[in-house]
C-alpha cells in the first residue's frame, strides 16, 4: 500500500498513482428493503478515474468520492437497488453498520477487464472499517501508475527496482 504514493514522491516520471484493493468477501449492502451479499466490492483511490477510463453515467470522475463514505456503483447495481432512478446522493448500508452515498453511476466493467468490481469504496475508508494500518509488508493491494509519455521509461525501471528493493 505505500508503494503508489512513494512512486508518484520519488519520481516525476509518474504523472499518477492508484491503490486497488479488492474485497476478499462478500459484504452485505443494503437500500429500504433491498439486502443482498456482494462480492465484486473494491476499495480505490480517488485518482483511479485518472488513470482508467470508466464512462460516469450519473456522477463525475473528477470528483468521484465526495468524501470516504462515497460510492461509485456499476449500472447494473444501480438497476438491482434503485430501479430506473438516478441514486446519486440516496444512501446505501454496508454491513448494517456503514451508511454510504452514492456519488456516482458508471458504465459496467467490461467482461474481459482484468479488473472485476461492481462496486467502488474511498481506499480511505478501509483503515476505518478494519483498523488496518498498511506497511511494506502487505501485498494484497494493486499499485498502478500512470507514466508521462516523455520520460525514459528503461531508467524509471531501473530506479523502481532500487526503490522496491531498498
Amino acid at each position: 500500500p505505500p508503494l503508489a504514493p512513494k512512486f508518484e514522491e520519488s519520481f516525476p516520471e509518474i504523472v499518477e498513482t492508484a491503490r486497488f484493493f479488492p474485497s476478499i468477501s462478500k459484504m452485505l449492502v443494503s437500500y429500504g428493503e433491498e439486502k443482498f451479499y456482494e462480492k465484486e466490492i473494491a476499495f480505490v483511490d480517488e485518482e483511479f478515474f485518472k488513470i482508467f477510463t470508466y464512462p460516469f453515467v450519473y456522477g463525475s470522475e473528477s470528483d468521484p468520492f465526495q468524501d470516504i463514505h462515497s460510492a461509485v456503483i456499476t449500472e447494473e447495481i444501480a438497476r438491482k437497488y434503485f430501479g430506473d432512478e438516478n441514486p446519486v446522493g440516496k444512501n446505501i448500508s454496508l454491513e448494517d453498520e456503514t451508511i454510504l452515498t452514492i456519488s456516482g453511476v458508471i458504465e459496467n466493467v467490461p467482461v474481459n477487464s482484468q479488473l472485476h468490481f461492481d462496486i467502488l469504496l474511498h481506499f480511505d475508508l478501509l483503515e476505518v472499517l478494519y483498523d488496518v494500518e498498511w506497511d511494506w509488508e502487505s501485498n494484497s493491494v494493486y499499485a498502478y501508475a500512470l507514466l508521462s509519455e516523455d520520460g525514459d521509461h528503461p531508467a524509471l525501471k531501473a530506479k523502481i527496482d532500487t526503490l522496491t528493493k531498498e
